[in-house]
């Protein structure tokens, strides 16, 4: 795909993220007496709606071009499940509220019988991941506009610095939220349920929460990548470590400017307590990284 179409896709792509959210708003504001859960719901939707927006002014004036096309697309997936989960809240929503009366609060109805705070509980944390990952893109994107269009002096250098600490700090969140999430899964699929209380509702919502964070994370992992590779010149992909594997990749204890070596590495891997270092290494203690 070439990049004028996918930054007219992510246009359209969020376009369309704001007519959901604002549509699922709309219903929100008709319910009378809502619990407080859904308002919550409805404040983190107005945060997304606003992070979106700013969104498509940066695209409409193409700062987001400093986006590699990886976390273009990256960043696209992320919007468009956005989306499609206010969008399937929405019809759950209408049939919560459908069949509303005098006898009972149809609020207390439906929380009985369908796990439905929990369910609106993770479609807020999946709001606050799309939103997190929304505001990241915006603020890297300028920076490393910024930075392909001048020289790195010291003061480039430090905010690229401070963003990919950032950026590794968020993924750190999002691999413990997706941990919490697996449990989560784990507890719903495992309990015990009948015909009035049905907690499939809460899986769906659950997995979608699950495949956010996956795709949050791999976009940060482009936005991560790209900043490294502007201040220090190396290209690092697909490094992967599992099972107490550890790697070092890159520049490690090496002084050096982005002129004098640039190394692009991708597909590493280490597992089942494999350890690895590759890149340009200097004055570096082997044997402290290999201990045990």
């Amino acid at each position: 795909m070439d990049p004028f179409s996918v930054a007219l896709g992510t246009l359209s792509i969020a376009e369309a993220a704001l007519q959901s959210i604002n549509t699922l708003i709309y219903a929100i504001n008709a319910i009378k007496d809502a619990p407080s859960v859904i308002v919550e719901l409805k404040n983190e939707l107005a945060a997304v709606n606003a992070i979106l927006i700013a969104l498509n002014d940066a695209q409409r004036d193409k700062k987001l071009e400093a986006l590699t096309l990886e976390a273009k697309t990256a960043l696209q997936l992320a919007i468009t499940n956005c989306a499609r989960a206010c969008d399937n809240f929405s019809t759950k929503l209408k049939q919560w509220t459908k069949h509303s009366n005098e006898k009972i609060h149809w609020w207390d109805r439906v929380r009985i019988g369908l796990f439905a705070e929990a369910t609106i509980e993770a479609l807020s944390k999946q709001l606050s991941c799309c939103k997190s990952t929304m505001s990241t893109a915006v603020s890297t994107a300028v920076l490393l506009t910024t930075a392909t269009s001048t020289s790195i002096n010291d003061t480039m250098q430090s905010g690229l610095r401070e963003k990919e600490i950032t950026i590794s700090q968020r993924m750190i969140e999002i691999d413990e939220q997706n941990t919490e999430t697996e449990k989560a899964l784990q507890q719903a699929n495992t309990a015990q349920y009948t015909d009035d209380s049905d907690p499939s509702g809460l899986i769906e919502q659950l997995q979608d929460q699950r495949i956010a964070l996956d795709l949050s994370r791999k976009f940060l992992e482009n936005l991560l990548s790209e900043a490294h590779h502007i201040r220090t010149g190396q290209k690092i992909t697909k490094v992967d470590m599992s099972d107490g594997g550890k790697l070092l990749v890159g520049l490690i204890n090496y002084e050096s400017s982005r002129e004098e070596v640039r190394q692009e590495i991708r597909d590493v891997k280490a597992t089942s307590h494999g350890k690895g270092v590759v890149g340009m290494v200097k004055g570096f203690d082997v044997n402290s990284f290999f201990k045990d």
